[in-house]
């Protein structure tokens, strides 16, 4: 059924953060919000954004904000169907926003009627994708942005981020991702690696090296995969959380060469 394109009033804010919708079926109870990082697809190498998703106990919320953006109208898609008409303003940011229950502070947001779980989400304008991401399954709670640090000296929120890493054609088939989570004022931060040749990398952050990644063959699957956590938690198998990856360039390294990197959001 075709779905007609919804303007959204876009809010002027400090800083951007896309949201992407979230499912329309609610939660039992909260989860941890769902950030996930927009992947710039290179026509603009400043632009940037972010899509989120939360589970509260009476709605869900699901919101894409950009910033750097040359000021204009751009589409919105999910899962390749147009679901808001975005709006930058001259400031270069611009936000969608979605509930599932339009009262109180959620009056002036589109309605919530699409999954982005596993969806594509673009920002699109005359037909070119200026931002992508494959979204991640909305209830497993991954998200984008975040890092060492509690935000101002104050207690950190609870949240999980996940930010996909970018192949820099050393390796033509490697991908990984980082992953940082905030639970109850610990907090952890992962970088995981595949489909790259068995053996030892370095990860860096800020040009600093944090570590060395072992990627092995999985008995289980057969695939090559490697992973190094870090934990402001003693625990046996993690490393020291020492460092805040807010902001900063994260890279997986073969030698001088850099397969996989991300700038990792604020």
């Amino acid at each position: 059924m075709n779905r007609s394109i919804r303007t959204a009033v876009l809010t002027l804010l400090a800083l951007g953060a896309i949201a992407v919708a979230a499912p329309p079926a609610l939660a039992a109870s909260s989860s941890l919000p769902t950030i996930v990082a927009l992947v710039n697809a290179g026509v603009d190498g400043n632009a940037a954004g972010k899509a989120r998703y939360e589970v509260r106990r009476d709605r869900t919320r699901f919101s894409v904000e950009v910033e750097k953006l040359d000021a204009g109208s751009y589409e919105l898609r999910v899962g390749g169907a147009a679901q808001a008409s975005l709006a930058v303003n001259s400031l270069g940011r611009g936000k969608a926003e979605f509930s599932t229950k339009r009262t109180g502070a959620d009056r002036m947001k589109l309605p919530l009627d699409f999954d982005p779980s596993a969806q594509l989400i673009e920002v699109v304008q005359g037909g070119t994708v200026f931002l992508s991401v494959v979204f991640p399954s909305a209830t497993g709670g991954n998200g984008s942005g975040g890092g060492n640090g509690s935000g101002g000296g104050g207690v950190p929120v609870d949240q999980r981020t996940r930010v996909d890493l970018v192949s820099t054609g050393a390796m033509a088939k490697a991908k990984g991702f980082t992953e940082y989570r905030v639970d109850s004022g610990r907090i952890r931060f992962k970088v995981e690696i595949e489909d790259v040749p068995a053996g030892s990398y370095a990860v860096a952050v800020d040009g600093v090296q944090r570590a060395t990644l072992v990627a092995a063959r999985d008995a289980s699957t057969g695939e090559i995969q490697g992973e190094v956590q870090f934990d402001t938690k003693s625990e046996a198998g993690k490393l020291p959380l020492t460092f805040d990856p807010r902001g900063k360039l994260v890279a997986v390294q073969d030698g001088a060469t850099t397969i996989l990197q991300v700038v990792f959001p604020n």
